[in-house]
């Protein structure tokens, strides 16, 4: 066990109002000692219930920038060629 702290140092620790700690108490999620009436908690056990309560960061994914279409003036998409739009020599248009 390392030293004690009072509700006022933990409550400064964690940047939390007594109210907060008050409900973590209630619902057991952080572990205190009563001494004579007073309210104690192990240094030890405030480093764990931060360490329990962590949120880890998503791993971040880097992709390359979508590059954007050749344009020939007005907006317009460049010409194709061949049969790159669809036209085949002798093709029947329907």
């Amino acid at each position: 066990m390392g030293p004690f702290m009072t509700k006022d140092e933990v409550c400064e620790r964690l940047h939390i109002q007594p109210g907060t700690l008050r409900g973590i108490m209630e619902r057991r999620e952080i572990s205190h000692y009563r001494i004579g009436g007073c309210v104690r908690f192990d240094e030890a056990d405030v480093a764990d219930y931060v360490r329990r309560n962590a949120v880890r960061a998503a791993p971040v994914i880097i992709t390359p920038a979508p590059v954007a279409p050749v344009t020939r003036g007005k907006g317009r998409p460049p010409k194709m060629s061949g049969s790159a739009n669809g036209y085949v020599p002798g093709m029947k248009v329907v």
